[in-house]
């Protein structure tokens, strides 16, 4: 190679095999999990037929359920073009593509740091409006940096990053404390558990928008111009910064003002469990006359 020469670097094939390593890995986790836990079945309990269709349309009925699921998934889909923007922005907006992982870090780290403050303030002002804090903080810090980051450099956007990733937390906490309690909601409408179709259903629309939000920054990118591996023309420059600022910006409001409308709070979700014992209470007393 002579002097001066610029080499490059093709990574995609690293990138592969950490795919496949890390692929193997979570499935053999899972198989572990799977075949090592035995499940303790009661020798009274009756059997249900299952009808997963049925179980699914009851899903439609349980409204609660179904806001905080858009909710999340929008949630996730604003997680998700964050995410994967982070690279192109660092790599064409401040030309250092190994800053990237340390952005992460000062948007992980207060992440986890924070949520136990988090566990803290749902118990004072309620999961719901400690989860659309959360988000609208993140949401907050996406409309500054699009404004202010370019102009303040690396040093600004970090810290921002960090102020994100205070809010990011109420995603790994909340959302998971609160399907239970519509879980709740629903048994005592109808009388039957299946917590396995809801959280079934939540894997589901959860991939689902990840999958939207990486197929939508790849369209965008493409519609804009973009070429890898060369200097990008100020028009692709602005779509990257549009779309980890106010497009991702977006699907955080749309999710927030689902979440608004959320019913259940602490206060309606201990009635539900008091007519949950009554009802038990009602049934047991019929079995033993």
């Amino acid at each position: 190679i002579e002097s001066g020469e610029t080499v490059k670097i093709d990574r995609s094939n690293g990138f592969l095999a950490m795919a496949i390593i890390f692929g193997f890995l979570m499935m053999v986790s899972a198989m572990i999990t799977v075949f090592s836990i035995k499940e303790k079945i009661s020798t009274n309990q009756q059997k249900e037929k299952v009808n997963i269709f049925k179980d699914f349309l009851r899903i439609l009925k349980n409204s609660p359920y179904l806001l905080v699921l858009f909710t999340y998934t929008f949630n996730i889909i604003g997680i998700t073009v964050l995410s994967n923007i982070m690279i192109y922005y660092f790599k064409y907006v401040y030309m250092n593509e190994g800053l990237t992982t340390l952005a992460f870090i000062f948007l992980l780290v207060p992440a986890f740091a924070s949520i136990p403050l988090w566990v803290k303030l749902s118990e004072k002002i309620g999961k719901k409006w400690a989860y659309v804090l959360g988000m609208g903080l993140i949401a907050i810090v996406l409309l500054v940096n699009f404004f202010l980051a370019k102009y303040f450099g690396v040093i600004f956007f970090f810290t921002m990053l960090a102020v994100a990733g205070i809010g990011f937390a109420t995603g790994y906490v909340l959302p998971w404390a609160i399907i239970p309690d519509t879980v709740d909601y629903d048994y005592l409408h109808t009388g039957k558990r299946n917590e396995g179709i809801y959280y079934g259903a939540w894997t589901f629309f959860s991939k689902t928008g990840q999958s939207f939000a990486s197929f939508l920054v790849g369209i965008v990118l493409q519609l804009s111009g973009f070429v890898a591996n060369v200097n990008q023309p100020e028009r692709v420059i602005f779509t990257i910064r549009l779309l980890l600022g106010p497009v991702a910006m977006v699907f955080y409001l749309i999710a927030i003002i689902i979440l608004i409308f959320y019913p259940i709070d602490k206060k309606m979700h201990d009635e539900i469990l008091k007519k949950i014992e009554s009802k038990k209470a009602v049934e047991t007393r019929g079995r033993a006359s």
